[in-house]
């Protein structure tokens, strides 16, 4: 780019130089024309529009040559040909010896022009060049000015797309007045697809409806051979029905600094109705690749077409892949894996992304689990999270879920899950779901899937689209082209999606061109005028963060990248995986978990227990005996029971017969006795050391066993007998079908029989839990919780109103306190602050949403918002520290001073430096690339603080210490005040009403300066749970803003003030002017109850 530039560059300044010297000679007419007061001619040339520019000055002057520049400015041409008449320049060149006559140009000299111009970036009409000769000697007639002119309509003007960038799949847009001119840049100045972008497709032969996208680069993205030469239009005015470019409006007095790009539709007819494509999305092209993502669009909306090897087993080649690709042997491998082993799966989520994943879906034929190979080729349940949720290893190698990967020789350790989010639009009006697997109901529409951030999936494909026609056109041409392309489209404001635009006709759709574009829910239009401006307005979106998130200690958006172990089942509350396992006598069938069906007894056997329990007064039922006979029939003997009572019982009736059977050395001849309970509980290490695999005792047996007791070395005098840990038997005792564990943090004990559930509030008796060595508690899984109901949805439109409202409120305070310099003492700009950060602060909760749609725009927010919500607990303990130091000191009042205060800076330095420095620290964690750390903002889409310890640690504890310093501060002051009004109730005439009411006055004053309503967020989110409690926290703190400006904004004084400044007179005024000068000095709670600020003492500077 330099190489082109630099002589063009150093010719003018050269040129000015001399033009700026001759203006000292004498004899040297340099007066500047302006190419509009010209008067000019083209000479010589086949047309009207071309030809030799001749030029004089004035009606008798003689006429002149000009001698041609290349470096010359796009606006030269341009008015020159504006000035003959024509709208635009179709460029100029040397004229040449070709169209050179001397003969009839002997009277004519060709003079050499310095070129100067000016121009209003702000403004296309204005500007323009004037020429100023050089002086220098001429030029010959074969370097004259040859300029060509465009008009409207010119039958060979054309346009055409060349890929110029590096950035696909963007096309530079160019021109020509036809084949005898260049190929010329067209700038891209104001150029919009429904204007100027649909009359060029129009030109160009594509859709006669609209362009797809019109782009807009710079010179450095465009390839070398693609960078102009010449700018054939820079600013182009449109209606959109014009046919051709040259039929609008035209100004080239400005510098072009990017070119137009252009997308357009590409019509299907041969299916009698015709259809469109969105371009380089819908279509191979000539390089034959699909490329996207184009115009800044979302691309995860849906899997656009593909032209690969495989497109044709996965049913979505791109409409012109056979014309345009070579066609070679589909091929897919990854980690061993070959084509064969793969298939195009769907998961949770895909009814609304409709995209699906190719995955391996399957288990080997050599694998012999039929059960685990039925789990892992099953169909996939929208409501099954667990069994639905695909797995990579370390080849990065896709499963559909874990049992394919268990069943493809995967082991747990080298297997980590994909992401699971849950999906909700209140546009659609979610329902309430119950996931059997969670044991949980969710308002939303469902789960949603997706591969982790960083890992590449091996391929997308199609899920989820309408592909075939209703029944009135089967055997049309229309069912035809359904079936012969992938296109998919969206036609109406739902989740429901077409394979192409014919497959949505033949349904019963109306079809736009933008329906094969985007998924979006803006609405584009434009002012018919060729200079108006284009605008679009877009549908809210339905996501903020309310400030309960703030006291939300259970939830957490960071998701670990490991797997869950078999049994365990992920949590989406928790987010982590937690076990849900079979309890004995149970085992997992799908996904729940069925009662074990008794195995055969062999009845030679039995009658060994029957020995055991005569007499006993026991009723057993033993669902497996097995017996071995040693030397002299002596019998070792292992049973199955199927309860821990059936174990003690046994146990029991052998330890009775030994005692009752002196005469006998064994018990109904046996020697050792092993009692088993069907186990499946996985939760524990220590009942994990005592259980096995059932076949490896009675062979019929395919579950997993408890060791519950081992007797051996049965004598008469002594036996050894090695038990179980007696809170695994307990577990066996929960009546319930399904267990849960809870960590040492999910539950609290309230006594030696009790413990309360931390996430759900519920108390459970000792009876309904077992409490394990390692601290873990093991409960019966809850079972069919009630739906969610409205009352978070009030929750949810109360904290949107408060918050809305207090932002109105906030930004009218800080206007007041801006506009009136009688506010500004100490305490009033500590309040400024104060309003300042909780207004950053509910601005970004309540954008959350629209930030949640970009990753860095959500951690940006995320980081600020933290920011600003410990700046304002921190300005709230500034200012009680304020009106402690204000209301209990005995220092007398004294005169305003002027000047920055020292006890202000060192207010400031404390409430903005230390959330400064708890966020600089957090930021450093974040992005210290420390594996063992977790991720700390805006992680799993939530613009908040993500992990619950760094919550904890870097927002709970500072904020926790403010609120209770406030507390304490605003109990002295309230003391204080108490004190002092009882001391002056002497010479005060109120009664006691009056003074209740101003003691109320100042109160709620301090309450909503010092932040004492936050305490209800501790209350009804970390201790009591109760409802009642976040309806009052809620109204109280997200309209502190509101009572921040009632108290400030709405007082005597500054209704005064503003009536003052908007020249309001009133009688109340005028009756205030009459009242004698000299007042009695009001007492400090009195100056809090009527003034807009704190009362100052003479104290305030000198800390």
């Amino acid at each position: 780019m330099a190489s082109l530039h630099f002589p063009s560059i150093f010719a003018c300044l050269l040129l000015q130089l001399v033009y700026t010297s001759a203006q000292t000679l004498p004899g040297l007419d340099v007066s500047p024309g302006n190419i509009d007061r010209l008067i000019i001619q083209l000479v010589g040339g086949s047309a009207r529009n071309e030809g030799r520019v001749l030029i004089r000055w004035f009606p008798d002057s003689p006429w002149t040559a000009v001698c041609n520049d290349p470096y010359f400015s796009h606006a030269v041409p341009f008015q020159m040909c504006r000035t003959l008449g024509y709208p635009f320049a179709c460029g100029h060149d040397f004229a040449g010896p070709r169209r050179t006559d001397d003969a009839s140009l002997v009277n004519v000299t060709s003079e050499r022009y310095l070129v100067s111009c000016s121009a209003d970036l702000n403004d296309r009409t204005l500007g323009g060049c004037n020429l100023h000769p050089t002086g220098d000697p001429p030029c010959t007639h074969d370097n004259d000015m040859w300029l060509s002119c465009g008009y409207a309509g010119m039958p060979d003007f054309e346009l055409r797309l060349v890929e110029g960038t590096y950035r696909d799949p963007d096309r530079l847009l160019q021109g020509r007045c036809g084949p005898e001119h260049e190929w010329s840049a067209i700038c891209g100045h104001g150029f919009h697809r429904l204007k100027q972008g649909r009359v060029a497709c129009r030109e160009l032969g594509y859709s006669d409806e609209l362009a797809v996208a019109g782009g807009f680069l710079s010179l450095r993205e465009l390839d070398p051979q693609h960078r102009p030469n010449y700018t054939l239009f820079v600013d182009v005015g449109c209606i959109g029905d014009e046919a051709s470019l040259s039929e609008c409006q035209h100004y080239a007095l400005r510098d072009c600094s990017g070119y137009a790009t252009l997308e357009c539709f590409t019509g299907v007819t041969e299916y009698n109705e015709t259809s469109y494509l969105c371009g380089s999305k819908q279509l191979c092209q000539d390089e034959c690749k699909q490329g996207h993502p184009i115009n800044g669009s979302r691309d995860d909306i849906f899997h656009y077409c593909r032209c690969d090897d495989v497109c044709g087993l996965f049913d979505d080649c791109c409409y012109d892949r056979e014309g345009m690709c070579s066609l070679g042997t589909p091929t897919l491998e990854r980690g061993g894996f070959t084509t064969e082993q793969f298939g195009c799966v769907w998961v949770p989520g895909s009814q609304f992304t409709h995209i699906g994943y190719v995955v391996i879906d399957r288990c080997p034929i050599s694998w012999t689990d039929e059960r685990s190979r039925d789990l892992c080729e099953r169909p996939v349940d929208i409501e099954d999270v667990f069994g639905s949720l695909p797995v990579y290893d370390d080849l990065e190698v896709d499963f559909k879920n874990i049992y394919c990967a268990i069943c493809n020789g995967r082991t747990l350790e080298s297997l980590r899950r994909w992401d699971v989010s849950a999906a909700d639009d209140e546009q659609y009006q979610p329902p309430d779901i119950f996931y059997p697997s969670l044991n949980t109901t969710l308002r939303s529409l469902g789960w949603l899937i997706t591969p982790p951030n960083g890992h590449a999936v091996l391929r997308e494909c199609p899920a989820h689209l309408v592909d075939t026609c209703s029944d009135e056109f089967s055997g049309t041409r229309l069912e035809e082209g359904c079936k012969a392309y992938y296109a998919p489209i969206k036609v109406e404001d739902s989740y429901t999606r077409y394979r192409n635009p014919h497959c949505a006709l033949c349904n019963g759709q109306g079809v736009l061109p933008d329906n094969s574009c985007e998924d979006q829910e803006c609405l584009e239009w434009c002012v018919p005028d060729p200079w108006g401006p284009c605008a679009g307005v877009c549908a809210p979106y339905d996501g903020f963060l309310t400030i309960e998130v703030l006291f939300d200690f259970t939830s957490s958006s960071s998701i670990s990248g490991m797997s869950c172990s078999a049994g365990q089942i992920y949590d989406p509350f928790l987010e982590r995986c937690r076990v849900l396992t079979c309890a004995a006598g149970y085992q997992i069938v799908g996904d729940e978990c069925l009662a074990v069906p008794p195995a055969p007894t062999n009845e030679s056997d039995s009658f060994v227990v029957d020995c055991l329990l005569e007499g006993s007064g026991f009723v057993i039922t033993a669902q497996q005996i097995k017996t071995e006979a040693h030397l002299a029939s002596v019998l070792s003997v292992s049973v199955l029971v199927s309860s821990a009572a059936d174990v003690r019982n046994l146990v029991s009736a052998l330890d009775n017969s030994i005692k009752t059977n002196l005469n006998s050395s064994m018990p109904c001849n046996i020697s050792s006795l092993a009692i088993f309970l069907p186990f499946s509980f996985n939760g524990s290490g220590l009942c994990n050391n005592s259980t096995l695999q059932g076949s490896t005792v009675f062979s019929e047996y395919s579950g997993r066993l408890l060791t519950a007791v081992q007797i051996k070395n049965i004598s008469r005098e002594n036996y050894s007998k090695e038990e179980v840990a007696s809170s695994c038997l307990k577990v066996n005792d929960l009546n319930c079908s399904s267990l849960l564990t809870l960590e040492d943090t999910e539950y609290s004990v309230v006594s030696a029989e009790r413990i309360d559930v931390i996430a759900t509030g519920e108390s459970l008796s000792e009876s309904e839990y077992v409490l394990l060595p390692e601290g873990i508690a093991v409960i019966c899984s809850y079972i069919h919780p009630e739906p969610e109901g409205v009352e978070p949805q009030v929750r949810r439109a109360l904290s949107f109103i408060g918050s809305c409202v207090s932002l109105i409120a906030l930004a009218a305070t800080f206007m007041t306190f801006c506009l009136f310099k009688e506010l500004r003492n100490l305490s009033g700009i500590a309040t400024m602050n104060l309003v300042l950060a909780l207004f950053i602060a509910i601005l970004l909760f309540l954008l959350s949403g629209y930030l949640a749609e970009s990753q860095p725009a959500c951690q940006f927010g995320a980081v600020v918002a933290h920011f600003a919500w410990l700046a304002a607990f921190f300005w709230m303990t500034m200012l009680a520290v304020k009106v402690a130091r204000t209301l209990t000191s005995m220092v007398p009042r004294s005169g305003r001073k002027t000047g920055v205060s020292r006890e202000l800076v060192a207010y400031a330095c404390l409430a903005w430096g230390i959330p400064l420095l708890i966020v600089c620290i957090c930021i450093i964690l974040q992005y210290c690339d420390c594996p063992t750390l977790p991720v700390i903002y805006a992680d799993g889409g939530i613009c908040w603080i993500s992990d619950i310890i760094v919550r904890i640690v870097a927002f709970v504890v500072p904020m926790a210490l403010s609120l209770v310093f406030n507390l304490c501060l605003y109990i002295l002051t309230i003391v204080s005040v108490r004190r002092n009004r009882r001391s002056s109730r002497a010479v005060r005439s109120h009664s006691k009403l009056d003074e209740a009411k101003e003691e109320l006055s100042i109160y709620g004053k301090l309450s909503a300066l010092v932040g004492v309503t936050w305490i209800f967020g501790f209350v009804s989110q970390s201790v009591t749970g109760i409802i009642f409690f976040s309806y009052i926290y809620i109204l109280l703190n997200y309209l502190q803003g509101v009572f921040i400006f009632i108290s400030f904004c709405l007082n005597k004084r500054a209704r005064s003030l503003w009536r003052e400044k908007l020249n309001i007179r009133s009688e109340t005024m005028t009756t205030d002017k009459s009242i004698d000068p000299v007042k009695p000095r009001r007492s400090k709670e009195t100056a809090l109850m009527t003034t807009d600020t704190l009362p100052e003492h003479s104290e305030d500077s000198k800390l």
